[in-house]
């Protein structure tokens, strides 16, 4: 099935948020923004579940990790 254009989640942000873990084992796409601060701090709060390993955030220009939470929690 293919969702129509306007309910995709991902439309064309820069940055994407991960958690390892949470909601699943491995590595999860959490979401996407081009504010990679606001990224940072949902970040820090999925960082608090039970299962959640690590986060981090990947810039999709450079396919780079470029910010990683293992501070919190």
């Amino acid at each position: 099935m293919t969702l129509p254009r306007h309910r995709i989640g991902d439309k064309g942000q820069r940055f994407e948020l991960q958690a390892e873990g949470w909601p699943a084992d491995g590595w999860n796409v959490i979401g996407w923004d081009d504010d990679r601060s606001r990224l940072e701090m949902r970040g820090v709060a999925i960082r608090h579940a039970p299962s959640c390993t690590d986060v981090r955030i990947i810039d999709r220009h450079t396919q780079e990790a470029v910010g990683r939470d293992h501070d919190a929690g």
